[in-house]
This record gives structure tokens, C-alpha cells and sequence, in this order.
């Protein structure tokens, strides 16, 4: 057994007999240390923990800053201190162990004490005053102070009187985040996380509630700590600090929603954060997070998974303007969640909405609900969860027998298949079933008209299918097929064409999930035209979620938008970016082509950009080394995994950028520290 796996195995039986003893919930000190860590990961200042129970704070302190643990107040129990040491040393932690009175070297580096006034816990016997207020008044130099107490005993009246004393010499509170510790449902398993703050702040800002409990199902896909760390970079953020060049990466999930909902700075979301902005000067008060944001229910924006829509909405604003917007990003990036909020977001313009799919794993809503009254589903489910290939048959041809009468349907159909290749002739046949071997020929197909006055939809529609002419390809004749007889791509671009064409109207926003699905690479590259020729015939507009990027590079046509969807991040890509593959599968998907020329174009950019700026870069300009730090984990190594020619020395070049602009800026440093200095 390696050292690594002993010291883990230590650490956890200490743990063990330290929850079972002081009946602590096992996963409490890991969700309040993603709590308060993630809020000090953007601070140079200590933690000063009053009531150490794990200690696991300072087993997650950056061994970067120093090999010594947060300070802490020496527990009233020797066995306890014990264990405590114990778990630190053998990892490589030096305890630091205060004895009640806080030393200056701490009490003047704008520390945060930390309470987390477990069941044995007493204010007394720990720090020899009677309580938080009474501290905060023992030690009046700026800090913050963080009391974690359990929900359901918070007494929010009783503390804001207790602290009376303290609030008169400047405590003021700055955020009440409520969240849980179990993965039970139960209410009595959360927690309020009180943030006191004392002459650390010039301005007075309003009061933060916050609440990421289990109640909260807007975050059913985060774990207790990725819901912890949202909380307390949420605070951050509200706090105006910076959360982009962090030590430690943020979790995807986490990192996804806060680029989505605070990518332009702090805002109130409907049932996760709010600001108490009735909040009094002087007479402030202290709030449940939970019952403060449901009577303010009202308040703030929309809460959304994806990502901030805006660009898109404002594509779509005017409806005599028809626009083809194309999105694409890896799975799980949130484009389907995007189309389905754009549901919403777009009904709120009063426009009507049409969800198209060829698939079976859409997320529109199926159906017409009073809360969807503005928007159709047209996709391939004939169920929540099915297709039924019979059913979509029917309705396939009940559509064509609509599109065959309307002259104007007619030529937009007419026009998409020439564009894809068909020969634009039409049919009803017999269905297999009902075509007799002694039935005539003019009976078994019916050709229809390219004029639709001229065509007359058979009254028995159920014993047809629609027909279509496949062309003749290398030594195969023109044929007509029936549609259940065409392949799944054929279907699907036929489907979707009719789909689209009798529920086209102006100002209509088509809604489309993966087109490009059973589709070869030809019909994926001409999907973009056929999109902008309907969009230009009926005026109406498409918002196109896709893997392909195929769509992207050929999405030339006036009105075309193109979009990156990644982490919640939603960024229009510029003709450079969207005619290159590479770049596109690299950025979009974390994929890695082989001999990829985005890297060295990447490189060579920003090490351009780091010479032409001097490092003083825009509040809106990403850091050059943080550009190359993404760069290279959307290459990652694993042992044994295959490896694509050129991603060695690729990886090899992005590390020689980064040492170059790392020394480019150490020397744009020191010569703006000789400037400064010639000219005092």
C-alpha cells in the first residue's frame, strides 16, 4: 500500500471517529469547506476557525501560500486537538493552534472567523466572551465574520438583538446563504451561513440571500458542494471580485451557470439570489435566505442552465428581419436547454414558437399546455418517449396532401429538393398492404401536379404514402420510393421539410433540434441554404441547435448568425472561426484534429496580442495565459489513449507560448516599475 493510499485511508477513520463522537453529518465540513473556501478563494486574507471540528478547510488550502494550517482556536478538548493534529501532520500540515486571544499578525490581516456552532458547541468555554458580539467588539480591526447555524433553530429576531452592541460600532451583515449538509430532502438538514462584515466595506451595499438547498430544484444536477461553491462565488461576485484567473478551476456545472445568469456582473435570479434592497441604513434586519426569496419570488431574472440568450433575442426582435441562427457546442453544453428556454424567452417577444426535431431525445414539450400557448411541437415523437414508425408515416402524408393543394407550399418544397438533389416530382402510392398485384398502375401510384389546382389528394388518404423520386446515382436508375421505403436520412430531410412548410408564417421562429441526424455530409453542408431560402420565402426565422460543423462553415447566406455554446458561455462566432473545421471542433468540442493549424494560429495571437497590449489588458480581454491553460485541457493525455499525429508537439508549443509570455510579462513589469520610478 503506497503512502497516498494509507494516509487517505488515516484521514478518513479519523474523520469517522470524530462525526460519530461530536455526531456531526459526514458530509457537513465538506460542503461548508466548498462554502467558505470558494468565497476565500478570491481573498489574501486568513480564515480563523473558532470552533475546528475536521479541520477540513486547511486540508483544501493551496500548499502554494504556505504549509501550515488556517489559524485556529484551540479546542476545549484535548482529544479533539489531537485528532485534529493528527489528520494535518500526516498531511503534510503544520497545526496552527491559537489559544483564545487572537493574535495581532492575524487580528490586523482583515481576517474571517469562522463559527460553526455544532451541537457541542459553546461561545464561552472556546473564546471567554459571551458571544459573536462580544468578539467582534474584542477585536475591532476590519474582518468578516461567519456563523454557520442550523435552519431550523435559527432564531434570526433573537441574533439581530444580540448583536445589537457590535452592529452600533459598524458590524453590518452582507449575505445569508442557505444550503444543506445531507442529501436528505428533509428541511431540517439545512443550514444558514450568516456573513457579517465590520470597516471592510467604504460603500454600503444591500444584503445577499441566497438559497442553494436541496428545496432549491433549479440545481438538481449539482452535488452539495458544487451547490456550495455556486453559493459562495455568487457572494463574490455580488462582492464585484474577480472570479476568472482562480487558482483552482471551478466544476463545470458551477462554471456553466454562472456564466449563463452573471456574465455581465451581479443580478437578481428568481428563486436563487436576491438582494434586500429595502434594507435601512441603520435599522437593518436579518432574514430566513428560504422564506426571503419565495415572498420575493418575483423579483430578478429567469433562472436558466444554458447560457445568457440575449444575442440571440435580440436577433430575433423584429420580426420583419428574419434571421438563421445556428449553435453549436459539445453534448451536455446545454443547446437543447437553450431551445427550450428560448420557448419562453421568445413567447415574452409575442412571436410564435415551433419546435422541430427528426429524433426521439428532444426536450420540447409534446402538446399544447396553456403555459406553451404560443408554441407547436412538429417533431418525430408520437409519445413522450417514442416514435412510431406507422404514425409518422400518416402524418407525413397527411402533410404532403396539404403541401400538394397550396401553390406556394408547392414551389418552397419544389425548391428544398432541387437544392438537395431530388428531382422534384411528387407522389401518392398504396400503401404495401393495400396495393393488389392486379391493381393498375395509374391506381398503385399517383403522380401530382406541379400546379396545385391541378391536384386532387385521394379521399381514401389512409391506403396512401407519400412518394418521392430518388435520383439515379452511378448505375442505378431513377426510381420513385415510397416514404416508409427511403433510408432514415431521407425520411428525416423529408420530414423536416414538410414539418416546416405547412407550419411556416411570418414572423414564426422555428425552433430546430440536430437536423443533421442520418444525414451525410452533402445534405449537411446544403441544409444551411435550404434553411435561408424558407426563411426568406415565408419570413420566418430558425434557431438551429447542432453537432455538425459542416452548418457552421457553410451558414454563408445574409441573416446567418453562428454561436458557441460552452460552459454557459455563448459567443458569435466570426467569419475566421467559422469557416475553419479545426478551429471549430477544437473549441467547440475539446477534440483535437490532427497537424491542427488553430493551435499554431492560437499561439501565435496571443503571444502577438501580449507584445502589441504590453500586458495591460481590457476588463473584457481574457488573460493570455489562461487562453493557453484552456487551450491545453481541451488536449488532455491519458495513459494508454490514443494520441493524434501532431498533439505532442502541439502541447509542446502552447508550453513554449506560455513560458515566453510568462517571461514577456515579467519584463513589461519591471520596465513599468523603472517608468513609474523616472518619473517620481
Amino acid at each position: 500500500m503506497d503512502r497516498e493510499v494509507r494516509v487517505k485511508t488515516a484521514t478518513h477513520l479519523i474523520d469517522l471517529f470524530i462525526f460519530e463522537f461530536y455526531k456531526i453529518a459526514p458530509s457537513h465540513p465538506m460542503v461548508v469547506a466548498a462554502l467558505v473556501g470558494s468565497i476565500h478563494s478570491t481573498l489574501y486574507s486568513p480564515i480563523v476557525e473558532i470552533a475546528p471540528t475536521t479541520a477540513e478547510l486547511s486540508i483544501g488550502k493551496s500548499s502554494e501560500i504556505d504549509s501550515s494550517s488556517f489559524p485556529m482556536l484551540s479546542p476545549t478538548s484535548a482529544g479533539l486537538k489531537a485528532l485534529i493534529s493528527l489528520k494535518l501532520i500526516i498531511n503534510q500540515i503544520y497545526p496552527d493552534f491559537i489559544h483564545r486571544h487572537v493574535p495581532d499578525r492575524v487580528a490586523d490581516s482583515q481576517p474571517s472567523y469562522l463559527v460553526d456552532a455544532g451541537p457541542q458547541f459553546k461561545f464561552t468555554a472556546v473564546t471567554g466572551l459571551i458571544n459573536l458580539a462580544a468578539f467582534a467588539l474584542q477585536y475591532p480591526q476590519p474582518a468578516r465574520f461567519m456563523l454557520v447555524l442550523p435552519a431550523s433553530k435559527a432564531k434570526y429576531g433573537g441574533l439581530r438583538k444580540e448583536l445589537a452592541p457590535a452592529i452600533f460600532n459598524g458590524l453590518r451583515l452582507d449575505a445569508a446563504i442557505c444550503f444543506s449538509s445531507s442529501e436528505a430532502t428533509a428541511a431540517a438538514h439545512d443550514q444558514v451561513l450568516l456573513i457579517f462584515s465590520q470597516h471592510i466595506h467604504l460603500m454600503r451595499k444591500p444584503a445577499l440571500y441566497i438559497d442553494v438547498s436541496n428545496a432549491n430544484k433549479s440545481l438538481e444536477r449539482l452535488d452539495l458542494e458544487e451547490r456550495a461553491i455556486l453559493a459562495g462565488h455568487i457572494f463574490n461576485i455580488h462582492e464585484s471580485r474577480n472570479i476568472d484567473d482562480l487558482p483552482r478551476s471551478i466544476p463545470p456545472k458551477v462554471e456553466t451557470i454562472l456564466n449563463a445568469q452573471f456574465s455581465d456582473g451581479f443580478k437578481d435570479v428568481k428563486g436563487l439570489c436576491i438582494e434586500d434592497k429595502s434594507e435601512h441604513q441603520e435599522a437593518w434586519k436579518i432574514y430566513s435566505p428560504k422564506n426571503f426569496i419565495r415572498t420575493n419570488q418575483l423579483q430578478g431574472s429567469v433562472f436558466n442552465l444554458a447560457a445568457n440568450p440575449q444575442d440571440i433575442l435580440k436577433l430575433l426582435s423584429d420580426p420583419t428581419e428574419p434571421a438563421c441562427i445556428y449553435i453549436i457546442g459539445n453534448n451536455g453544453a446545454g443547446k437543447t436547454q437553450l431551445l427550450c428556454e428560448l420557448i419562453d424567452r421568445v413567447g415574452e417577444l409575442d412571436r410564435r414558437t415551433v419546435g422541430i426535431s427528426t429524433g426521439v431525445h428532444d426536450r420540447f414539450p409534446l402538446g399544447r399546455s396553456q403555459q406553451y400557448k404560443r408554441f407547436e411541437y412538429r417533431g418525430a415523437r408520437t409519445s413522450a418517449d417514442a416514435i412510431s414508425p406507422s404514425r409518422l408515416t400518416k402524418a407525413v402524408t397527411a402533410l404532403a396532401a396539404r403541401v400538394f393543394v397550396d401553390q406556394h407550399m408547392l414551389e418552397a418544397l419544389k425548391e428544398c429538393q432541387t437544392c438537395l438533389g431530388f428531382a422534384p416530382r411528387f407522389y401518392f402510392m398504396l400503401r404495401p398492404e393495400m396495393a393488389l398485384d392486379n391493381a393498375p398502375n395509374e391506381i398503385r401510384t399517383l403522380r401530382m401536379s406541379d400546379h396545385a389546382a391541378d391536384n386532387h389528394v385521394p379521399d381514401e388518404l389512409a391506403k396512401y404514402e407519400f412518394g418521392v423520386v430518388r435520383p439515379a446515382i452511378d448505375d442505378q436508375k431513377e426510381r420513385i420510393v415510397s416514404y416508409s421505403s427511403l433510408s432514415s436520412g431521407e425520411q428525416n430531410i423529408n420530414q423536416l421539410l414538410l414539418n416546416i412548410i405547412t407550419s411556416a408564417e411570418p414572423g414564426t421562429v422555428f425552433l430546430v433540434d440536430e437536423p443533421e441526424i442520418s444525414l451525410h455530409l452533402k445534405w449537411q453542408q446544403t441544409l444551411p441554404r435550404v434553411f435561408h431560402l424558407l426563411s426568406r420565402r415565408f419570413g420566418c426565422s430558425f434557431v438551429v441547435a447542432t453537432h455538425a460543423p459542416t452548418l457552421i462553415t457553410n451558414a454563408n447566406d445574409q441573416g446567418s448568425h453562428s454561436f458557441l455554446l460552452d460552459t454557459g458561455k455563448l459567443p458569435k462566432l466570426t467569419d475566421k472561426e467559422r469557416y475553419s473545421v479545426e478551429s471549430i471542433i477544437l473549441e467547440g468540442f475539446g477534440t483535437y484534429t490532427p497537424h491542427n493549424r488553430a493551435v499554431h494560429e492560437a499561439c501565435a495571437r496571443i503571444v502577438a496580442k501580449t507584445i502589441e497590449t504590453k500586458g495591460k489588458l481590457r476588463a473584457d480581454q481574457p488573460s493570455p495565459l489562461k487562453e493557453l491553460n484552456d487551450m491545453l485541457k481541451k488536449m488532455p493525455t491519458q495513459p494508454g489513449a490514443y494520441v493524434p499525429p501532431g498533439q505532442e508537439e502541439d502541447i509542446d508549443l502552447i508550453k513554449k507560448a506560455y513560458t515566453a509570455i510568462e517571461l514577456l510579462l515579467v519584463d513589461q513589469e519591471a520596465a513599468s516599475k523603472r517608468t513609474d520610478e523616472a518619473q517620481v
